[in-house]
């Protein structure tokens, strides 16, 4: 898994979100960021375009979203019970794609 976890100054626990961006690749740091100064621990999280994950969005496995999932809800200072997606372009149709099997219910996507 690759990524960057972002959290609030103080406080905790917070709610949780996974941000993924589009077909760019890579990560979506200033909307984590933002995120984090908003109250909310924000994972930026890759899945093509970033060092040892491919290079191209081909044949990207749902196992590795769901990875994610689990490590945020294991994390100290996370709400596991608050947790959201956020995707931007092709990470607003993976979020919607696996958004239920990992029993989240809330959507939005810019």
């Amino acid at each position: 898994m690759s990524g960057v976890l972002y959290l609030p100054a103080k406080g905790g626990p917070f709610p949780g979100v996974i941000i993924l961006g589009g077909s760019e690749g890579g990560l979506f740091e200033p909307r984590a960021r933002a995120f984090a100064a908003n109250g909310f621990a924000a994972l930026t999280l890759a899945y093509f375009g970033y060092p040892n994950l491919p290079d191209e969005l081909v044949e990207i496995p749902l196992e590795y979203f769901e990875r994610a999932i689990a490590w945020m809800k294991a994390q100290p200072g996370i709400d596991a019970a608050r947790l959201g997606l956020v995707g931007g372009s092709k990470g607003g149709s993976w979020r919607f794609s696996w958004l239920p099997a990992a029993g989240i219910s809330g959507r939005w996507s810019p």
